[in-house]
């Protein structure tokens, strides 16, 4: 780069001009180079913002499937316990081997469980009954 050095103050305004209109123009291209940035950071932003709404409702659709088999599931369960239920008391009430002691229904295990916990309690209890 060439210095100029000028001579005449019609030089140095024409310098000053041609600074002016650089550093104008200079603004200008500048302006428009953020500008430019500025919406294609924008577009960026967007696009990223865009994916995670998708995401985001993929997620929530995602959780509702689950729950949904969550409460499918539970559902199952509950009928299969209340089936269940249904079944037992029917066996129980069938079963030839209960009998009534104070409006309590024992069967011949609880029975058995009775025995073997009292013998286990008090070992002494049948020989204080042998004859």
């Amino acid at each position: 780069m060439t210095m100029i050095t000028p001579t005449t103050s019609k030089e140095v305004q024409h310098l000053d001009t041609t600074i002016e209109q650089t550093t104008s123009e200079l603004r200008i291209e500048f302006r428009s180079g953020i500008d430019a940035m500025n919406t294609e950071m924008r577009q960026l932003f967007q696009q990223e913002n865009n994916d995670l709404k998708l995401e985001m409702v993929k997620m929530t659709e995602e959780l509702k499937c689950v729950m949904r088999e969550k409460d499918e599931a539970v559902t199952c369960n509950k009928q299969e316990v209340e089936e269940a239920k249904k079944q037992a008391v029917a066996e129980y009430k069938s079963s030839l081997n209960i009998f009534a002691d104070s409006a309590m229904f024992r069967t011949e295990a609880s029975l058995f469980f009775f025995i073997k916990a009292s013998l286990q309690r008090y070992p002494n209890l049948l020989s204080n009954l042998k004859p």
